[in-house]
């Protein structure tokens, strides 16, 4: 593995997610620790939601990722389908809002209102 900073250096497999940053630029060596600020841990999820968490925050105690894949010696709640249900009611808010805009926009620009008929 190469770091980012220095091209030219080889990382040897056995310095991976050893409690030392031996790439501090980008934390690439690290992503399953905390020993980097600016790594990047990729939180597992049932549901295919994309979601990764600053490598400081592994195994600080707290469950960051829905199914508490970022606490290596502590079993957590999994609330995958909770922030999933939220995740898609988001989704589906985000379509009605735009939706309600379009609809706005075409009633302006001519529609028939209220039983009218249009005329061309």
């Amino acid at each position: 593995m190469r770091s980012v900073e220095s091209q030219e250096e080889l990382i040897d497999v056995s310095r991976l997610n050893d409690d030392f940053c031996d790439c501090p630029d980008s934390g690439v060596d690290e992503t399953a620790s905390n020993a980097c600020d600016k790594g990047r841990f990729y939180c597992k999820s049932k549901f295919a939601i994309i979601k990764y968490i600053s490598s400081f925050k592994v195994n600080d105690g707290y469950c960051d990722c829905c199914d508490c894949s970022d606490e290596f010696e502590r079993e957590g709640v999994d609330r995958c389908l909770e922030e999933f249900k939220r995740y898609v009611e988001a989704e589906v808010n985000n379509l009605r809002y735009v939706r309600r805009v379009a609809s706005v926009g075409r009633g302006r620009q001519g529609e028939a209102h209220h039983g009218e008929v249009q005329q061309e």
